[in-house]
């Protein structure tokens, strides 16, 4: 490794390490919750309102000045967009979840 990348280096592979450790806690914890007896549309819900409490105010506050003016097609194609992409794969992701175990869908 040539001049001063190795703290970048570094850098990256430790988020790469947490990032993978979070996605398996991840993982088990839903299969927890999956198994107490949690519906898988209401944890779908919990889990997107939970991501858009923290992320929104990051991005607006963050671009406010770069961002373009939010219109109703924006906001419309945001919501669809959400759904069809986030939600929907969260949920059949939760579905198949329900029939096996963490390991072999963390695979």
């Amino acid at each position: 490794m040539a001049g001063g990348n190795e703290g970048q280096i570094w850098k990256a592979h430790a988020a790469l390490v947490l990032v993978l450790l979070t996605y398996g806690g991840y993982q088990v914890i839903t299969k927890v919750a999956l198994n107490v007896g949690m519906n898988e549309i209401v944890f779908s819900l919990y889990r997107d309102l939970l991501a858009l409490s923290i992320l929104a105010p990051l991005a607006y506050f963050s671009e406010k000045r770069s961002r373009l003016p939010l219109n109703k097609r924006l906001l419309l194609s945001f919501f669809i967009l959400g759904f069809i992409g986030i939600f929907s794969n969260q949920l059949l992701f939760l579905v198949g979840l329900g029939y096996t175990n963490p390991t072999y869908a963390v695979a």
